[in-house]
């Protein structure tokens, strides 16, 4: 089966990484595929289902839950993060140009699609463009990484041409969380790969480009009410779902040099290591 918007092959493949291992990736693909059905984008193309770990079993149930939304199939194992699954569906796709997304990817407003594709093709020199990014550090204390700020395109949702992404993925090794989130935002991210060569790493809001040094007020990623925002995600509901004091926090951490002294993970398994080691004395004076 095949998604086809127009009247000849198109340059633009959409993918979407299916995934039902637990109740949260459920309702996920749940909500993309009325979302897609809602917003479903003019610019010509073909939408890929990539089904990522299913057996032969229940792999008929998988086509038959997307049926209505007319797409192609790919179906890998369970091997890799979706970065990995991302890049073997790259191999058997031939369009020219992939816009990704993962199984928690919502589309929030018609143009969703278009808009990204409007950037991508509006300069030769553009080579990537997401619809969400930030400036985040991540991990400030570990090898890798950037300090503040540090621009980069997020991977729930971004349009690229797919032999740079084949190519951005080789030889880079991707088996660990720490190693996707480097790919992601790391020293040498997706977003500064593509800026090394020259081209133009873009974000895009529902009301068009916005600027890196803008991004803090642009209310897509953790910022004001994310009315910008056409793709939502897990990360985006938790902060839509924040109270106004949690949503302040997030965004210090993710547009401000708080960014710095954030109880990231480095810290959080010091302080539980900590933790298990005055427990292990305690119960051992207690003996």
């Amino acid at each position: 089966m095949q998604n086809l918007v127009g009247d000849t092959l198109p340059s633009l493949a959409v993918v979407y990484l299916n995934r039902c291992q637990t109740t949260s990736e459920r309702l996920g693909r749940e909500r993309f595929v009325k979302a897609y059905q809602r917003f479903r984008p003019t610019v010509p193309h073909r939408l890929y289902i990539v089904n990522k770990g299913f057996d032969a079993e229940r792999l008929p149930a998988q086509y038959c839950f997307f049926q209505a939304l007319s797409p192609a199939f790919i179906d890998i194992n369970d091997e890799g993060f979706d970065l990995v699954a991302y890049r073997k569906a790259a191999f058997q796709i031939d369009a020219p140009i992939v816009f990704f997304m993962n199984t928690y990817s919502e589309p929030l407003h018609a143009g969703w699609l278009d808009k990204a594709y409007e950037a991508f093709t509006s300069d030769t020199q553009v080579g990537l463009v997401g619809l969400s990014a930030n400036l985040e550090t991540h991990f400030p204390f570990w090898p890798g990484f950037l300090e503040y700020p540090n621009y980069h395109i997020r991977t729930n949702g971004f349009m690229i041409a797919r032999q740079s992404y084949i190519d951005a993925l080789e030889n880079r090794p991707m088996e660990s969380k720490l190693q996707a989130y480097q790919f992601e935002a790391g020293e040498w991210s997706l977003t500064r790969t593509i800026q090394a060569s020259g081209r133009h790493a873009l974000v895009v809001g529902k009301k068009g480009m916005v600027p890196p040094g803008k991004l803090w007020r642009a209310c897509i990623f953790r910022s004001g009410s994310q009315g910008n925002l056409m793709l939502a995600d897990n990360q985006t509901r938790i902060y839509q779902d924040a109270s106004t004091l949690i949503k302040a926090g997030f965004w210090l951490r993710t547009y401000t040099p708080f960014a710095l002294i954030y109880p990231h993970q480095r810290l959080e398994i010091k302080l539980r290591n900590l933790k298990q080691r005055i427990g292990s004395r305690l119960r051992s004076l207690l003996r």
